[in-house]
């Protein structure tokens, strides 16, 4: 009995040595269980957009654009349309190419076999190495050159740029900005006018384009800036430089600044002074001379709590040129 005890508890031992040379040589063949995956997370951040995509030379069939690449581009693609187009119209717009390589810390590309007398517009994006794809670039657009079948070595006539764009903000009520300005003169004619606008800083470190084209010398446009455009509340910037059908670009115009804040229409205002209490940045006073409430567009802050609380719906949006 004592014996077979034995041999039973043996047995059991012998079996439970078995189990763990089994685990051991799983490990050392590399067999890892899941939960010790040490597997990296992969990058899926794409690079930053392409802002100062440029128009550097215009042909009759060709034109050269270049552009800085930005941090973590590796390829460029770079494509193009007969129309003004933004993100919805790239997957559309004639591909130049898809895989132009990185090579120099500016980029310099000549697009060829284009039509003469006609208007296109250019934009290019940026992907790292695991083909994360970037923003749409600013786009940038000209009229090629009138094809001169004579002399095929002779230099555009006009090579003089257009005069500088002389540009405002209207100032009012309006639920979005407007800038106004008159086509300079061109002896060529113009193909476009590109006002820039900025919401972080004079500088225009960063910047989204509005495209105006076609545009005559001496006429007068208003345009409306979209909401995506600027921001509410804050100052913003605008400059703007116009393009003859040439190609050739004038020089950026004086940059004008303006804020999008809340005013009080006199108007409809009771002078109940509820939205002098609302205020929480004291941007609201009295004025005792005229008897009625103002907002100072300098203190405004736009964040729209004096609305709310105004019984006769009698505060408004404001475009204040600074």
């Amino acid at each position: 009995m004592k014996r077979a005890i034995f041999c039973i508890i043996a047995g059991w031992l012998l079996l439970l040595i078995l189990i763990g040379f089994s685990s051991c040589a799983d490990s050392f063949n590399g067999n890892v269980s899941d939960e010790d995956d040490g597997s990296s997370t992969v990058d899926t951040i794409p690079p930053a957009a392409v802002s100062d995509l440029t128009i550097i030379s215009v042909g009759c069939d060709s034109v050269s654009v270049e552009w800085t690449p930005t941090e973590d581009s590796e390829i460029y693609a770079l494509r193009y349309d007969t129309v003004n187009f933004d993100e919805s119209g790239w997957q559309t717009a004639q591909i130049f190419s898809d895989a132009i390589p990185v090579d120099a810390e500016t980029m310099s590309i000549t697009i060829r076999s284009l039509t003469s007398e006609t208007y296109y517009c250019f934009a290019v994006k940026g992907a790292d190495s695991l083909e994360n794809w970037s923003e749409l670039s600013n786009v940038v657009c000209c009229s090629t050159l009138v094809q001169d079948t004579s002399d095929t070595m002779t230099l555009p006539v006009d090579t003089i740029p257009p005069a500088d764009v002389d540009l405002d903000v209207v100032e009012g009520f309006f639920s979005l900005p407007q800038i106004s300005f008159v086509a300079p003169e061109d002896s060529g004619g113009l193909s476009s006018v590109i006002v820039q606008v900025s919401s972080e800083s004079a500088d225009f470190v960063h910047y989204d384009s509005i495209i105006i084209a076609p545009v005559e010398s001496g006429n007068e446009y208003n345009i409306q800036i979209s909401a995506d455009l600027y921001s509410f509340g804050l100052v913003n910037y605008v400059r703007a430089y116009a393009v003859d059908l040439e190609g050739n670009r004038g020089d950026f115009s004086e940059v004008v600044a303006f804020a999008h804040r809340y005013q009080i229409v006199n108007s409809s205002c009771i002078n109940c002074g509820r939205c002098y209490s609302a205020c929480p940045n004291d941007a609201i006073s009295y004025n005792s001379s005229t008897g009625s409430y103002v907002i100072d567009v300098y203190a405004c802050i736009g964040c729209g709590d004096c609305v709310s609380v105004c019984p006769r719906s009698a505060i408004d949006k404001y475009v204040k040129k600074l």
